[in-house]
């Protein structure tokens, strides 16, 4: 709640500014722009009380090169082609502007590929193949970046000077999951969107709830017993076959709708329980935590909710949102990216983080799937590193102070989401997003996907499929860090 009033208190500042700045650089389009001697800084904040200040510096023409997947989700965070009316793409757009401004740069996106597809890394393994500069920066799908980390091509973010990581804008949970040896190939910040499009979210009813004389749980979030019997409890017997088939379809009632194939809906539980698959030992790297009583018994509860009773469905990829925008379900897991698409839905509804694992944990927790960009550094960029460090850390900042606010705009947009528990729901899933390092490297393992695949699989026999996995992934594990730390 807090965090987001001071998004609006800082947007409320910001609006003026940029109107008078978008217009100043539509008629100044064939004025270069006053410039100082190289290296010279200025510190400007949009509010100086709530917002640690932007440094910039004259770049003398630096074009600045960025790798994204050339797809609407993502390329949006980085490149609006005109003003269109949406909050959103304007305020990128105004972004792009301010940055080329004032570090006098230019921006070149370069689109690769798809959204899934490892398209981006080929680009740059041909790059690096070639002996080639062609990226400053690159924005990929997080366990394609994570597999790439591996192959040694490129920069460690450690390297870089010119960035103050303890700006609010960098987020400090990658930093510690992904360090390893002193060596961070990847990391996060602001500057990508997707970040927050791709956390898990629930999303309930609020019109229902009422109907079915069930708690409201925003009272149990607020008094931290929001959990995972909790949300059993709430959901459990409230299926109805509706169209009297004596099955239960796509066409009848539930508490609760997934995605199928949506992996990281399931995996969510499991870090939103504050359940790691690795935590760092004594010396900064990284060992399997997973093996416990509590994993096993996450994916009881998890599998009861989803099999015990007929309170859950398995919807179709992509068509969760349906089920719940219809009314024929309490609620749905979903991106916070979807809660656009509920915008028309005729009943009001509220967000709400996974629930905890019990009323001892002492925090919220969301996982962030794997669509999200990670930043990475190709290896020939390597002396343009403090050049690049000043323009990340100044477009990261101006996109926590200006585009964030917009963000939050238009997620809370849809009917029903003015209250103000929704706009603290909606801080709490951003501010409490955690980050796993066997989430990163997990396309040989698969112990941190092991909980979607055995939900999938309809087994709760935790210790059996552990034990398939461990010795391979303790061996997988100690190849990539011997690989991160070598040199």
């Amino acid at each position: 709640m807090f965090a987001y009033l001071k998004y609006l208190k800082r947007a409320a500042a910001a609006v003026l500014a940029a109107i008078i700045l978008f217009g100043a650089l539509s008629c100044a389009a064939d004025t270069a722009p006053e410039t100082g001697s190289t290296g010279d800084s200025t510190a400007v904040t949009e509010d100086e009380e709530t917002s640690p200040a932007i440094e910039y510096r004259d770049l003398d023409g630096y074009i600045f090169r960025v790798l994204a997947r050339n797809n609407s989700h993502h390329l949006k965070d980085v490149y609006a082609e005109t003003e269109n009316g949406d909050i959103l793409n304007d305020a990128v757009l105004i972004r792009n502007y301010t940055i080329e401004d004032k570090l006098n740069i230019s921006l070149d996106i370069i689109p690769a590929g798809d959204c899934d597809t490892a398209d981006l890394v080929n680009a740059l393994r041909a790059s690096a193949k070639s002996g080639s500069d062609d990226y400053d920066l690159a924005l990929g799908h997080t366990h394609h970046i994570g597999a790439y980390a591996t192959e040694n091509e490129l920069c460690n973010w450690l390297d870089i000077s010119t960035i103050d990581y303890d700006n609010q804008w960098w987020n400090a949970n990658v930093m510690d999951a992904a360090t390893v040896g002193g060596r961070l190939f990847f990391i996060m910040s602001d500057y990508v969107l997707d970040a927050l499009d791709y956390t898990y979210t629930m999303v309930f009813n609020q019109r229902l709830f009422a109907d079915y004389n069930l708690d409201n749980p925003y009272d149990h979030v607020e008094k931290g017993t929001w959990t995972i019997d909790t949300l059993y409890a709430l959901i459990r017997g409230t299926a109805r076959d509706l169209d009297n088939d004596g099955k239960y379809t796509a066409e009848d009632f539930y508490g609760l709708v997934f995605e199928q194939n949506n992996v990281a809906s399931i995996v969510s539980f499991m870090y939103a329980a504050g359940q790691f698959v690795t935590e760092k030992d004594s010396e900064g790297m990284p060992r399997l935590c997973f093996n416990t009583p509590k994993a096993a018994d996450i994916t009881q509860k998890v599998y009861d909710i989803v099999y015990t009773g007929n309170q859950t469905y398995l919807q179709n990829p992509g068509n969760s949102q349906l089920a719940f925008r219809s009314g024929n379900t309490l609620m749905a897991a979903c991106f916070v990216r979807d809660l656009m698409l509920l915008r028309d839905m005729e009943d009001s509804y509220g967000i709400l983080p996974y629930p905890k694992y019990d009323e001892h944990q002492t925090a919220y927790y969301s996982h962030v799937g794997g669509h999200a960009s990670l930043m990475c550094i190709p290896i020939a960029a390597y002396n343009n590193l403090d050049t690049i460090g000043v323009i990340m850390d100044a477009i990261s900042g101006l996109t926590s102070q200006n585009v964030i606010p917009k963000y939050y705009e238009q997620a809370l947009q849809a009917k029903g989401l003015r209250d103000p528990e929704s706009e603290a729901m909606l801080d709490m899933l951003i501010n409490g997003r955690v980050f796993d390092f066997a989430y990163f490297y997990n396309t040989n393992s698969g112990l941190a996907t092991m909980l979607s695949t055995m939900i999938a699989a309809k087994n709760n026999n935790f210790a059996s499929e552990y034990a398939k996995l461990e010795e391979r992934s303790i061996k997988y594990f100690q190849k990539v860090t011997d690989s991160l730390t070598a040199g």
